[in-house]
């Protein structure tokens, strides 16, 4: 079974917002979610720079919904040519380092931060 089937979960594009976040990480973000029947239990967002957000509930974490995210993030960018594939951040939790190497892609020189969440 592959890493992104698993419980049921629904991967979703649900569009764009135009946003700035600290440090100047601005301009149109995109997002998709992963849901569990009607619970939202993880969301991605990314702009044409970088990942800005991936988070899983934490009882749902190692069980592929963030690969699933990722998955569902480079097929909507591969279907629209308006929507940038999605990048790997510097920012990146120990966890969120080990993730990003699995699932591969150019990964830019880390900055280590603390898990937030």
């Amino acid at each position: 079974m592959a890493a992104d089937e698993h419980l049921g979960a629904q991967f979703e594009y649900t569009g764009t917002q135009k946003w700035m976040f600290p440090g100047g990480h601005g301009g149109e973000w995109h997002t998709v979610v992963a849901k569990i029947g009607d619970e939202e239990v993880g969301d991605m967002l990314w702009n044409a720079e970088r990942i800005g957000g991936l988070g899983v509930q934490e009882e749902h974490r190692r069980k592929g919904i963030a690969t699933g995210l990722w998955n569902k993030a480079k097929e909507v960018a591969k279907q629209n040519k308006d929507i940038p594939k999605p990048r790997h951040s510097p920012e990146r939790t120990d966890a969120g380092d080990a993730w990003a190497r699995k699932v591969g892609g150019k990964l830019p020189p880390r900055v280590h931060i603390e898990e937030d969440w």
